[in-house]
């Protein structure tokens, strides 16, 4: 498992190409680093049914602490459209042709999951509290997680040492200690890729890649800039969304009723619908020409292979933390 909620593993993790049944797992891709060829959804479903089953536990121990809570999940705005779509594998031309890249395909809830998103309807519990009454409710959910590290005097003792109430139940899963191995390793993941993309069997793919793609009317160096340019996109289109609560002030929100003020924060921001479509369709038409121009030997295969002729220093830079991951997996 993944833990949606505390790794944004989509960013790292490289998708592959559909491939042969039998081959042998890399560590990377044991410790979670590395998605396997044709991997489904099915480990996303599985992780939105762990988020909620804790969510609903944690609103429970909430509430006997003395504090409202609405069951609420961020992942569940991104990840449930997603599951529920059925889309093809990761990597794969179908996918392509449904979503792209899956960058622009699920940004009107995408963006309801930025860290500055009004959307969040237990906004209604904690706007207007005072600051060591703010601290005290985000500490009981969230332990140490949810503040600066000064555990607030309303807040019990042992459950600040377990992650507060939504903290100890993802701990109890045993995904809440891997997730935060595996994001110590981040950093050092994305080194290893930037040597990978410099290995000349790659480079030499990519110019090859390049001038088809050229022939196709795009001028990318690259896969990895194609993605980025349409990352700047959604940047673009997020950078325009709008609350309905944009230029409120705490004053105005508090005058209202939490009914009224929950009403506000459920409908979200709204985007530039046609603007997002163009870009969009652009995706997928670009997408699709990039697999097109990888034809059958696949840039994502090439990778992992490279990948996997450099993991053998990886491992051993971080022997400690790969094998207690290896080791919690089994």
């Amino acid at each position: 498992m993944r833990l949606l909620s505390f790794i944004l593993v989509g960013a790292l993790v490289v998708p592959t190409a559909c491939g042969a049944d039998l081959r042998e797992v890399s560590v990377l891709e044991e410790i979670g680093l590395l998605s396997a060829p044709g991997e489904g959804w099915d480990w996303m479903a599985e992780e939105l049914t762990t988020m909620r089953e804790a969510d609903h536990a944690a609103a429970f121990c909430m509430r006997q602490q003395g504090y409202e809570y609405i069951e609420w999940s961020p992942q569940e705005l991104v990840f449930a459209p997603i599951v529920n779509a059925d889309l093809s594998p990761l990597g794969t031309a179908a996918y392509a042709e449904e979503v792209g890249y899956g960058i622009l395909y699920n940004l009107p809830n995408s963006i309801r999951t930025h860290p500055s998103a009004k959307q969040n309807p237990n906004d209604v519990y904690t706007d207007g509290l005072k600051r060591e009454e703010w601290f005290a409710y985000n500490q009981t959910l969230l332990g140490a997680n949810g503040g600066d590290g000064i555990r607030r005097p309303s807040v019990n003792q042992e459950l600040y040492e377990e992650g507060g109430c939504l903290g100890r139940e993802l701990r109890k899963t045993g995904e809440f200690e891997r997730s935060n191995l595996r994001g110590t390793l981040f950093p050092a993941f994305e080194d290893l890729k930037e040597r990978a993309n410099a290995d000349p069997r790659l480079l030499a793919y990519d110019d090859q890649w390049s001038t088809c793609m050229a022939e196709s009317g795009y001028q990318y160096e690259s896969s990895r800039q194609a993605q980025a340019d349409f990352r700047d996109q959604f940047s673009v289109l997020w950078a325009g969304t709008e609350y309905p609560v944009d230029g409120l002030t705490r004053d105005d929100l508090q005058a209202l009723t939490s009914v009224e003020r929950a009403a506000l924060y459920s409908q979200g921001p709204t985007i530039d619908e046609s603007q997002w479509a163009a870009a969009l369709e652009t995706e997928i038409e670009v997408a699709t020409a990039d697999l097109r121009c990888q034809g059958k030997s696949r840039r994502n295969d090439l990778e992992r292979n490279v990948l996997k002729s450099l993991e053998a220093r990886f491992i051993a830079q971080n022997r400690d933390i790969v094998e207690q991951l290896r080791g919690s997996s089994e």
